[in-house]
């Protein structure tokens, strides 16, 4: 055996020899790796991390020759470096525009990549030196995310180009290698591990200001987030009312029925672009929704789960009934109060269908979609008008109804006479005109202008 460097952490021991061979063995049981070799699997995978996986962990070097020493410690650096980078830069993309409402616990990285190394990375059954590894991790991180009491705030643009250098390099170890490198199997591989147990869960590592980030929606997300008995809500398909005891949630999976918001969005282009992408829709629903509680009552958010091709959220469900399903003039105008509320503190709903208030047992109103919510501008605020409007009268509002809501509206800030002017202009109803039912409410609200005018 080569005299050489012992790693030894939990469960794993390596030795590293300084040769210029690349070269993995097992001698007299232990698995001994040439520095060559570790340092292209720790740079570029070249055998999978199955020999630099252990670098991840806490460990010790014993009868390490000065110079050897140094050149692994700096090793080690570079391969947790890469571990940082990669698994925040993968969290960021599956996570998308919500991402920025995360605090990330600086341990994320090394349980993310040891989730994708289970077959072959040694396991934690607990994680000693745990506080310093993560004040570590959490320096290797400064690079592409800002520290929040110990916690990491994502800098996606400082992340993607780290993740673009990364990658060149990664490139250009894999070209400079001609021949496939036989490894032995390690002694750490196979065995079961349950890093949950070990690290908390992903719930623990990555906090939201509200609710729990469940997940990346692996399964269908009425099974992560539902509870009990679960039913599609009428006219809504892409959610739902989980019953368990006396618990209720709305579970909504912004994935499906998405097709609906293709001509929604081309509609809308006269005044406002809508997103169409599930993981932009849960990002503005989760964000709106908590901005707009400083002006009305909004539900909580309970848990959210979001990946590259689906996102989905649960949250509190509201007792009451919509105010498109009311007949009753009160609901309406408070309806129009709130619209007009949010629009004075500097917002818009983008989807202000009335069906999207809705009045509770005390007679309070709630709004409880946000997902086309956005910051204030006046033709966002005059499409506002136009599509509460137009989708009351896809659903047969009656007239005297939608004057309540104007009416409301009109008495709820100091502006609304300006919105309501530019709302009436034949440009912003254009779309409408091959719908009847929507269209012919424009009438409504150029009426309700002109008795305006004339008072």
């Amino acid at each position: 055996m080569q005299k050489g460097c012992l790693v030894a952490g939990e469960g794993f021991q390596l030795r590293v020899v300084d040769s210029p061979l690349w070269r993995a063995r097992l001698v007299g049981g232990e698995l001994e790796v040439t520095l060559p070799l570790l340092r292209a699997d720790a740079v570029a995978s070249v055998v999978g991390e199955r020999l630099a996986a252990p670098l991840m962990l806490p460990h010790e070097l014993r009868d390490c020759p000065g110079s050897l020493a140094s050149r692994l410690a700096g090793l080690v650096e570079a391969y947790r470096r890469r571990v940082v980078v990669e698994q925040l830069y993968d969290l960021a993309v599956r996570v998308g525009p919500l991402v920025s409402e995360a605090l990330v616990n600086p341990l994320y990285p090394l349980y993310s990549r040891l989730r994708l190394l289970a077959r072959v990375a040694p396991c934690p059954t607990g994680l000693r030196d745990g506080a310093e590894l993560g004040r570590s991790y959490l320096e290797l991180s400064r690079d592409v995310a800002s520290v929040d009491s110990g916690l990491l705030r994502l800098r996606t643009p400082s992340l993607r180009l780290e993740f673009r250098a990364l990658a060149s390099r990664v490139r250009a170890t894999l070209l400079s290698i001609s021949h496939r490198i036989p490894v032995p199997r390690t002694p750490w591989e196979g065995r079961e591990c349950d890093l949950d147990a070990v690290f908390g869960g992903i719930g623990r590592l990555v906090r939201m200001p509200e609710g729990v980030f469940a997940g990346f929606c692996e399964e269908e997300p009425l099974s992560i987030l539902g509870e009990g008995d679960c039913r599609p809500l009428p006219r809504f398909s892409s959610a739902y009312l989980c019953v368990s005891g006396s618990r209720r949630v709305i579970v909504k999976d912004y994935m499906k029925m998405a097709i609906k918001w293709l001509p929604a969005a081309i509609a809308s282009s006269v005044a406002v672009r809508y997103r169409l992408g599930p993981r932009s829709r849960l990002a503005a629903e989760y964000r709106y929704l908590r901005l707009f509680r400083d002006i009305v009552d909004t539900p909580r958010i309970v848990a959210v789960c979001s990946d590259i091709a689906r996102a989905a959220s649960s949250r509190e469900y509201v007792e009451g009934e919509s105010v498109l399903a009311s007949k009753e003039p009160r609901h309406w105008r408070l309806a129009g109060e709130v619209l007009g509320r949010l629009h004075e503190a500097g917002y818009v709903m983008g989807d202000s269908n009335p069906g999207n208030v809705v009045v509770d047992p005390r007679g309070l109103p709630w709004v409880v979609d946000a997902e086309q919510a956005r910051r204030f501008s006046l033709r966002g605020a005059a499409w506002d008008i136009v599509v509460a409007l137009s989708y009351s009268g896809l659903f047969d509002a009656e007239d005297s109804l939608l004057l309540e809501m104007l009416e409301g509206y009109a008495g709820s800030w100091s502006g609304s006479l300006r919105i309501l002017e530019l709302a009436s202009s034949p440009a912003l109803w254009l779309p409408m005109r091959t719908v009847p039912k929507a269209y012919s409410k424009r009438r409504i609200l150029r009426e309700f202008l002109s008795g305006k005018r004339g008072g």
